[in-house]
């Protein structure tokens, strides 16, 4: 959202939201994404060898990575499949602009339906968006904290609001509106999930009868799972992808996160034992064709694993996060499932762990009202069983953790080379 949008009266944000979410439906649900719904389901339960593939233009190294695409963009860029552009969040300090074509925004979005119709949800239904975009401005101090697009039918709830002042007023509006899904950012539903629990709320929460809790764009740890699923009683399952269209996984019904394996050519790349990297080519985005384009997230996977569920497609055991998601020890050794440090301390809203050129750490804490030495000397233990005795760290108590451009927490920052 522009400057301009987010000075405009709300009645006018509210019609511009509209508006766009008028177009926006219109591309998510239309003829041809319902007849890809149906080919992907059948495509599920195909073996490998047998799912519909689409061929991959020769691999010259020219899209490998975001720094190749950037630097090759107008040889890879094929004007004449041109729809619309997607930007990744740039987290790793480089916004990468992404061309994509009508044809690979249909298929996104026959995948995206069909993870949903998988867990009983469908076109009718409304969802409890929770935006990482600006579709308010920060600093409004009064509620509505949010916008109703009926043409798409969501609920969109500004994540930048939510507070201890103001979750009763999100609360109470998401059960007014009767809506049952909910999809949002691990790190907003748990954040929110958290100021529920602090402020005495899990009946009025559970009270929402939510059928459908769905999160993305960020890994969900055990822990964020857990509270979550306490607090509105409801299952939370995952989808995970890329901006780039190179891999979507989707968790079924058994809690298996699938492949979709006649969306895009995913490989991995043994780094030790269980352990594989990423890697994929898009089958669809003739705007912007990428090959064997590196994704960079670590995850554990069984080649020879088959869910109960009888799809056949390959499954991600779990996914261990960036490879820049990993804190480093004095003995060069890396660490990972650095979620486990927050298990157990109830008092903290959040965290986020830095780590600096000379290996040392600090520890962003949000602490809640009830936070005490007992919750310290619990987190100082869970830092040591996990870093060792030796890591060099501090806390810092703030009040707020900044979110990145496209609303995401990142939850380990490294500068280590």
């Amino acid at each position: 959202m522009t400057s301009l949008y987010l000075k405009l009266p709300y009645l006018i944000q509210c019609f511009i939201v509209n508006i766009v979410g008028y177009f926006n439906d219109k591309m998510k649900w239309n003829k041809r994404v319902v007849e890809l719904i149906s080919f992907y389901e059948i495509q599920d339960f195909k073996s490998i060898d047998e799912v519909s593939k689409k061929e991959i233009v020769n691999d010259d190294g020219s899209t490998r990575n975001k720094n190749a695409c950037i630097n090759n963009f107008e040889s890879i860029f094929r004007k004449e499949h041109y729809k619309k552009d997607l930007f990744t969040s740039g987290t790793s300090g480089q916004a990468f602009r992404y061309p994509v074509s009508k044809e690979y925004l249909d298929n996104l979005w026959a995948i995206y339906w069909k993870f949903r119709k998988i867990h009983n949800v469908h076109h009718d239904d409304w969802f409890v968006y929770f935006v990482g975009k600006s579709i308010i401005s920060t600093d409004k101090k009064r509620s509505p904290y949010w916008i109703t697009s009926y043409f798409s039918k969501q609920l969109l709830m500004s994540q930048y609001h939510i507070s201890n002042e103001t979750v009763l007023e999100y609360l109470n509006k998401i059960k007014e509106s009767r809506i049952k899904c909910i999809h949002a950012y691990p790190s907003t539903l748990f954040y929110f999930s958290q100021l529920i629990i602090e402020n005495n709320l899990i009946d009025l929460a559970r009270s929402c009868e939510m059928k459908f809790i769905s999160v993305s764009s960020e890994k969900l740890s055990s822990h964020q799972k857990e509270i979550i699923e306490h607090v509105f009683s409801c299952r939370v399952v995952q989808l995970y992808g890329t901006t780039e269209g190179v891999i979507n996984a989707f968790e079924c019904e058994h809690g298996s996160l699938h492949i979709d394996e006649a969306f895009s050519d995913v490989r991995f790349t043994n780094v030790e034992g269980n352990k594989y990297r990423l890697s994929g080519s898009s089958y669809h985005n003739l705007a912007f064709p990428l090959v064997d384009y590196e994704i960079n997230d670590e995850v554990i996977f069984f080649e020879n694993y088959q869910c109960s569920c009888n799809r056949k497609s390959r499954v991600i055991k779990e996914v261990l996060g960036r490879e820049d998601d990993y804190i480093t020890l004095d003995s060069g050794a890396k660490v990972g499932r650095l979620d486990h440090i927050w298990k157990d301390t109830f008092n903290i809203l959040e965290g986020q762990i830095i780590q600096y050129e000379d290996l040392s750490l600090k520890f962003k804490v949000v602490r809640k009202e009830n936070y005490s030495k007992k919750d310290s000397d619990k987190l100082n233990f869970n830092i040591k069983e996990k870093l060792g005795s030796r890591a060099t760290y501090e806390i810092i108590y703030v009040d707020k953790i900044p979110r990145t451009k496209s609303g995401k927490l990142k939850a380990v920052i490294s500068y280590v080379k």
